[in-house]
């Protein structure tokens, strides 16, 4: 009797382990095994979750030829001891060496991301290269046990940031560096629709707390103040009422600091626009839209960094720009730097050049 139970209880276990091991994110588990040659999974995605008390990584790799991407889920107190976890696979070890995205949940990002970013640096196998992302208002498990080809869909968003058509990536060293010289990081967030990753503004993060979020235009406007490249589109309208649409790009804003000697008293954010309409207009329509554009864009610029004020975030870097542009007298400006930022002066001009449509 004790050995038909025994022999029941492996078969169950035996057949639960197939089935984890055939279809979505699989915790480790396996069933003692002869020794066999041990093949090397590539991860190319991790997410990173906290629930409760304990740190859950999520870990893709894609499929060998035909073979779909493959899920692993490793569970620990840290983030080195749970990313442990998802290493031995029977006879698949894990390799981190070419992770090119991770994903952290808002709880993670919150309680560990600086704790991910000194893990980071200080082992040489996770790459300071990788991009950063944070999930948004959903369940890492639900992004990581869908069909999505997660590795796939994210390299599409990296390569539509860098090209300047949408919000740019962020990667582990730059969130370092921003979080070392501005005590905040702008991280690119992501919503779950269901089946998809799509961009859902960026995530303002301090060492120890997600501030909040800034959405849409105001995601937009801060990249450019940031001195980011940026492609969009603006909807105009002509003084005999014809709606138009205006393709606009800009190389970024440059920052000086506006002093009464050695006392900082505001900034001035200098941002040059060049832009293609897209109907034939008349040389006066185009003066005319020149004025619009740069109205409306130094409008947009000025909100943006009014509520970066209000937040008390220098999201866009404003700080280190300003002393790019006056090195000799920084030193003692930037001194003033956190007791004045809420209160410093804006002035924004948008110079902008607009081609008629053929």
């Amino acid at each position: 009797m004790m050995k038909r139970t025994l022999s029941t209880g492996l078969l169950a276990a035996l057949v639960l382990s197939l089935t984890l091991g055939l279809s979505g994110c699989r915790d480790t588990f396996s069933l003692p095994r002869a020794k066999e040659p041990r093949s090397t999974a590539i991860a190319s995605v991790l997410g990173v979750d906290r629930p409760e008390e304990a740190i859950k990584v999520f870990a893709i790799s894609q499929g060998r030829k035909d073979q779909p991407p493959r899920c692993y889920v490793g569970e620990g107190p840290s983030f080195s001891e749970a990313r442990l976890q998802t290493r031995d696979q029977g006879t698949e070890t894990v390799s981190y060496a070419h992770v090119g995205h991770i994903i952290v949940s808002e709880r993670a990002a919150a309680e560990q991301l600086e704790r991910l970013l000194q893990y980071s640096l200080q082992n040489g196998e996770q790459s300071m290269e990788s991009n950063l992302w944070l999930l948004r208002e959903a369940e890492m498990s639900q992004v990581f046990s869908g069909e999505l080809d997660i590795s796939k869909r994210l390299d599409t968003l990296k390569t539509s940031g860098e090209a300047g058509t949408s919000l740019p990536p962020c990667t582990l060293r730059e969130t370092a560096a921003r979080l070392a010289d501005d005590g905040v990081a702008l991280i690119p967030a992501l919503r779950w629709t269901g089946s998809d990753l799509v961009l859902a503004g960026y995530a303002i993060c301090k060492k120890d707390t997600v501030v909040g979020y800034l959405e849409e235009d105001f995601a937009d406007m801060t990249a450019i103040l940031s001195g980011r490249s940026l492609f969009w589109n603006l909807q105009v309208k002509a003084e005999d009422g014809r709606d138009g649409t205006v393709q606009l790009h800009s190389g970024g804003c440059k920052v000086y600091p506006v002093r009464d000697q050695n006392q900082l008293l505001g900034l001035s954010l200098v941002c040059d626009v060049e832009g293609q309409l897209l109907e034939v207009r008349s040389q006066d329509e185009v003066s005319d839209l020149t004025g619009q554009v740069e109205r409306k864009v130094a409008g947009d610029l000025g909100k943006t960094a009014a509520l970066l004020q209000e937040l008390d975030v220098d999201g866009a870097g404003l700080r280190r720009q300003a002393g790019l542009r006056d090195l000799r007298f920084w030193t003692d400006l930037s001194e003033q730097w956190d007791a004045v930022y809420g209160s410093l002066g804006l002035e924004v001009t948008v110079r902008a050049r607009l081609t008629s449509g053929a």
